[in-house]
């Protein structure tokens, strides 16, 4: 090799040497920085706690909604109440159990939930009608896109969305269609 290149050489290895122990002797600085701000941090925090924060985020509600008893509590003390729990290591009271009579139960308790309005009120089930109304226009609507009567699948999108405004898919699908027409 040539004398110059490996003189060349050297003078670089030396540079990268001395940028190197820069580095580490900057790490080793900034690690002793770090160190005594993070004793300072934990000092200080033993030294007092903070007792007027604030409260967390939410925890007041959930609070609130613990205390109100619900209907799932009520119903476990009915059932509870109305029969007594066979354990599943009492043979002689599963022998004495009448399955029939247990169904039946069962099945007028399902009888008179559903002759019960499934609705509290009846604007909620105007609502479901109207959201049922809109999906049914949206599928129309879909057929028309298929077999590519764009405007046919416009006219639907727009019946179901003048019913329910808050249905995305029926905007959604009518921007699709507005596209195929290059509209």
């Amino acid at each position: 090799m040539d004398p110059e290149t490996l003189l060349n050489f050297q003078v670089q290895m030396r540079h990268n040497q001395e940028d190197l122990t820069d580095y580490l002797r900057d790490m080793e600085s900034w690690e002793k920085e770090i160190k005594v701000k993070e004793e300072q941090l934990v000092s200080k925090q033993t030294k007092r706690l903070p007792t007027d924060l604030p409260p967390v985020r939410n925890s007041l509600t959930k609070k609130a909604l613990r205390k109100k008893p619900g209907k799932k509590k009520i119903e476990k003390e009915k059932v509870e109440a109305g029969s007594k729990r066979i354990r599943g290591y009492d043979y002689r009271s599963w022998d004495k159990f009448d399955v029939d009579k247990a169904c039946e139960d069962v099945d007028k308790d399902d009888r008179q939930k559903s002759s019960s309005s499934e609705y509290e009120t009846d604007e909620e089930a105007e609502e479901e009608r109207k959201k049922q109304l809109a999906n049914s226009l949206k599928d129309e609507g879909n057929q028309y896109f298929k077999t590519e009567q764009y405007d046919m699948a416009v006219e639907c999108y727009s019946r179901g969305l003048e019913i329910d405004s808050n249905n995305v898919h029926l905007l959604l699908n009518r921007a699709m269609a507005f596209l195929k027409q290059e509209k």
